[in-house]
């Protein structure tokens, strides 16, 4: 059975998931998200962001950081969680091995 992960963010959030995998899906997904507000900024788009207002600008910029800040939480949850698996594995070996 699946062991439950809960994640602390930096923003003081507790966000449970059901097992590592559930956690490693959802990184994935905002890394995707973050991935995709950069490229909206970035190339063709970049003027559109330099035309923006001020305000609007500084929100978007704001929701980034904010999203880097999800991702790097989220994916060191998950290098902990896979940590521990491994040696939980490693364990389970010696006691049989």
């Amino acid at each position: 059975m699946a062991n439950p992960v809960t994640v602390m963010m930096n923003d003081g959030r507790r966000v449970e998931f059901s097992d590592a995998a559930a956690l490693g899906r959802f990184a994935a997904s905002r890394a995707f998200h973050l991935e995709s507000l950069l490229h909206a900024c970035s190339d063709d788009g970049f003027a559109a962001f330099q035309e923006m207002q001020t305000d609007a600008r500084t929100n978007l910029l704001w929701l980034m950081q904010d999203l880097a800040s999800e991702v790097r939480e989220l994916t060191c949850a998950v290098s902990t969680e896979h940590a521990a698996a491994v040696a939980g594995e490693q364990r389970e070996e010696a006691n049989h091995g």
